[in-house]
């Protein structure tokens, strides 16, 4: 074989042994991307000049943006606020006595009602109440003038409002307070009073109490004069006390009496219903011993009803002690029972005896009930008895009617 054609077959033998990497076909063309959006147009720093007679260009308007209360208020509202969350504000500064600050808040708040900015001062329904408590607020800061200037205003623009009254009463107040002379319309309202004489009892005692004294000796309704003494008793003042008592125990006016001497038994403490016992010897009014037994039963005062239940000589008055027995318990929860059946034991009249039964009946004390009645020996007592254990639905009473069938 010639050279020629050994050279021709040794390049066959290669060709067909070359490794299978070098027939790699080409990758598939890829999809062609989707075209970009076209660039928005660069607006030229320099503009061509407009013509001579063309308008100028608006100037470009800003979204409202709502306006935010941040600081103290310093003249005229420019915009709606919240007139609700600032009046709340305002009234969370007088709780915590911070009156120069609610003042300026009430202003805000008042000042928006007024010039009507904003659908919300149309709709903002407390404006009166904002001079109330902007009138409060400069009382207590002692600017009494601008005080009682604001209830002016308030009881001017607002006549009908409920906040009315209660502004004159604080002007009664104020102008009490200072010395000034309180107006005739104010002096002659009865409700006005009232409402400044708890409010001068609660900041001033020394001051509300010959006041007060004063109402009682003078020429007051006899609403006022009550009303004068529930305030009174409510005081803890010792010179409110001594009122208290020396009007429990003048009969001069026996209505005025009563009054005194329920109040001692709602609010008085232990030393004013051991006085009311004193009192109640001492009287001769049946009508004021009366109130006296229905301030112990208010109180509570058990140990002073089962003394009138088994001392009292007018049988009326020891009915309604014993009455009144019947719906008492002690301080530890214990019933008067053994007081009721002491008292039926020792004592032989037959009303007392069914008054007894009717207060152990009251209590549900079928036990003591079936005690009294087996030793009872009067028929009609018995009766009386036996009837009232029919229609109690337990076991002692139960067993008793069985011990009676045999």
């Amino acid at each position: 074989m010639t050279t020629r054609q050994l050279l021709t077959a040794s390049t066959l033998v290669v060709a067909l042994s070359a490794p299978a990497f070098a027939q790699v076909p080409e990758a598939p063309e890829a999809a062609p991307l989707p075209p970009l959006p076209p660039l928005a147009p660069v607006v030229a720093l320099a503009q061509a000049p407009e013509p001579p007679n063309a308008p100028p260009a608006p100037a470009p308007v800003a979204a409202p943006r709502p306006r935010v209360f941040t600081g103290r208020f310093n003249g005229r509202i420019n915009g709606p606020i919240d007139l609700e969350a600032l009046y709340d504000q305002a009234r969370q500064a007088i709780e915590n006595s911070q009156y120069d600050r609610a003042i300026v808040d009430l202003d805000r708040v008042l000042a928006q009602v007024n010039e009507q900015i904003g659908k919300a001062a149309a709709e903002f329904n407390r404006a009166d109440a904002a001079m109330y408590w902007k009138a409060y607020s400069q009382a207590h800061i002692a600017d009494n003038q601008a005080a009682l200037q604001t209830i002016q205003e308030l009881a001017k623009e607002f006549a009908n409002s409920t906040w009315v009254r209660d502004a004159k009463a604080l002007a009664v107040e104020i102008q009490s307070a200072n010395g000034q002379p309180i107006s005739s319309d104010l002096q002659n309202d009865e409700e006005l009073k009232l409402l400044a004489l708890r409010s001068v009892m609660q900041a001033d005692p020394d001051r509300g109490v010959p006041i007060i004294e004063k109402m009682l000796s003078g020429g007051a309704s006899p609403r006022v004069r009550d009303r004068a003494l529930f305030v009174l008793s409510q005081s803890r003042s010792p010179r409110a006390r001594d009122v208290m008592l020396n009007t429990a125990k003048n009969n001069n006016n026996p209505d005025l009496q009563r009054s005194a001497i329920r109040y001692l038994g709602i609010m008085g403490g232990a030393d004013d219903r051991e006085a009311l016992s004193g009192i109640y010897r001492s009287a001769t009014d049946v009508s004021v011993k009366r109130a006296i037994l229905n301030s112990y039963m208010t109180s509570g005062n058990v140990d002073r009803m089962i003394d009138v239940a088994k001392t009292e000589k007018d049988p009326e008055l020891r009915r309604i002690a014993i009455r009144n027995l019947g719906t008492m318990s002690r301080s530890n929860g214990a019933s008067t029972s053994d007081a009721l059946v002491s008292i039926y034991k020792s004592d032989n009249s037959s009303d007392i005896r069914k008054q007894i039964i009717n207060s152990l009946f009251i209590q549900r004390n079928a036990k003591a009930l079936v005690e009294l009645a087996r030793a009872e020996k009067d028929p009609d007592l018995k009766r009386e008895l036996v009837s009232k254990l029919s229609v109690m639905k337990t076991p002692e009473a139960t067993d008793y009617m069985l011990e009676l069938l045999k």
